[in-house]
């Protein structure tokens, strides 16, 4: 399928999302303003419940095309195979390993013969997982010829179930607990592969761990309108999208079809405009120019909605702070080396700092595609959604 143009854009198939099984309710709802479904990387055995959660449900109900679940046993396993990643796993996880031993904070895990956490350690895995922010990870997601390196070092443990703990269902049949940067890097680079084998464009509001993959080997220098809507997606959703009903959801995406056509034209200019498109050297550069460009964004938008009485309303939300904050970090990774080099820096605490110039060369667009979509977002708005209520963050 190819995306060269703003209409063959505006018709994008599918965006795949990662790390977790399920967005939440206003992230998977933002997603489906701009893609005509989503892909999820979800285990088969695991799929019947990912298909149960209620905001995934509703939506099935509705439209049973709008949500796609990969099985990703086999089929993304290749990322391994690369040159000098099974050697930078390892020493990843060698340092993970030396680094947890001279803090000294966790006992011990015990296995039985056959890989698995013993019983009776119920407590250390809690710790691990609560107090240490260590993530379930399904076992499927680890390529199958090169289990053994992660399994060693006590760096990803086999735990089996794992239950949410406000409602007590499973939502991980075969899952491993893993150090939160063992399991960055390993759901990152399985997702860059996933995207090169099924030919879809990934998003994701995860940070630098999981954005770094998008900068390494063939896609080491591109950063396209896709990346650029990752960082700003956020800006040009409506008021409260996350909390109306269902049926006002379906009537609001009908409506986006306009909006979305101009979304990307607008994007596309952007992306032109500050050469995203083009292969350069410099990653730091082009992961600035992204940051860059969402800031010129926001003021844009911002400047038009106060034109028309229209305060911003996503500022200071999860989702806004995660669209902001995805590339702005992954430029530090860049900075020292890509994601071997970030996944290994961040896990072991270093402090970097990158002293970088800003590259504001987005101006106001003289064509008003920047007012039209704020207009268009009002006019959505004046239907009088209801007010943002709490919605759960499925975070598997």
């Amino acid at each position: 399928m190819s995306h060269s143009g703003p209409l063959e854009i505006a018709g994008i198939e599918a965006l795949l999302y990662y790390p977790h099984y399920t967005p939440s309710q206003e992230r998977l709802r933002s997603l489906l303003l701009f893609c005509d479904k989503v892909s999820l990387i979800v285990p088969d055995v695991d799929q019947p419940g990912v298909q149960r959660r209620q905001h995934i449900a509703k939506i099935l109900d509705r439209d049973d095309s709008l949500v796609e679940m990969k099985d990703p046993r086999y089929r993304y396993s290749g990322w391994m195979d690369k040159d000098g990643v099974a050697q930078a796993t390892e020493t990843l996880i060698a340092k993970l390993v030396e680094k947890t031993e001279q803090e000294g904070r966790l006992t011990p895990i015990r296995f039985d013969r056959y890989g698995r956490v013993s019983s009776g350690q119920d407590d250390e895995i809690a710790v691990r997982w609560s107090q240490n922010g260590w993530k379930y990870v399904a076992e499927e997601k680890f390529p199958r010829n090169f289990r053994d390196i992660f399994f060693t070092g006590g760096m990803a443990l086999r735990v089996g179930h794992f239950k949410n703990p406000d409602t007590g269902e499973v939502i991980e049949h075969n899952g491993v607990l893993c150090h939160p940067i063992l399991a960055d890097f390993v759901l990152a680079r399985m997702a860059r592969e996933a995207s090169m084998v099924d030919g879809l464009p990934s998003i994701t509001f995860g940070g630098i761990n999981y954005t770094n993959h998008l900068y390494d080997g063939g896609q080491t220098h591109r950063a396209d309108r896709f990346k650029l809507l990752q960082t700003t997606m956020d800006l040009f959703v409506p008021n409260n999208l996350g909390s109306c009903n269902i049926h006002d959801f379906f009537s609001i995406r009908q409506e986006y079809e306009g909006v979305r056509r101009l979304v990307w034209r607008y994007l596309e200019d952007i992306s032109r405009d500050q050469n995203l498109d083009l292969e350069v050297k410099d990653q730091e550069a082009l992961l600035e120019r992204l940051a860059d460009a969402r800031r010129c964004i926001d003021e844009e938008l911002t400047s038009i909605k106060k034109q028309t009485g229209r305060e911003r309303f996503t500022a200071g939300t999860l989702f806004a702070f995660e669209a902001a904050s995805t590339i702005g970090l992954a430029a530090l990774g860049a900075y020292w080396g890509g994601p071997l080099a970030a996944a290994g820096l961040a896990g072991l605490g270093i402090s970097v700092t990158a002293g970088t110039e800003r590259m504001s060369t987005l101006g106001q667009k003289g064509d008003g595609t920047a007012r039209s979509i704020a207009m268009s977002i009002a006019k959505i708005e004046r239907r009088g959604v209801p007010a943002r209520r709490a919605v759960s963050n499925y975070w598997l």
